[in-house]
């Protein structure tokens, strides 16, 4: 009892259990971001994080990602209750655009 915690917002922590680089999709917004620094990810996001790619090929799919932001965004439409983006709808789209970036 007595020790002095922090209080801090949702999504905010002390620690982090993401490292930087990392990118992320928002289940709710479609917004596609890239950490610089590592974070506390929450179950609202998306997480793609891949060991198997280059930092350049990384940063070239974040970009690529971000062009198609609009395109991930209307996937919430899909959705029959419009809250959110579905994970087998997100993976669709992802692999089509992975299939162009990897040929």
């Amino acid at each position: 009892m007595g020790e002095n915690k922090k209080t801090y917002s949702k999504g905010k922590s002390e620690r982090a259990n993401q490292n930087a680089g990392t990118i992320t999709i928002g289940r709710d917004s479609g917004y596609v971001h890239y950490h610089e620094k590592p974070f506390w990810a929450l179950s609202n996001c998306f997480i793609i994080n891949t060991k198997n790619i280059k930092d350049l090929e990384y940063q070239t799919l974040y970009k690529l990602l971000q062009k198609n932001q609009k395109g991930i965004k209307n996937l919430k439409n899909l959705n029959k209750k419009g809250k959110n983006i579905k994970t087998k709808d997100l993976e669709f789209f992802l692999n089509n655009i992975l299939n162009v970036f990897f040929k």
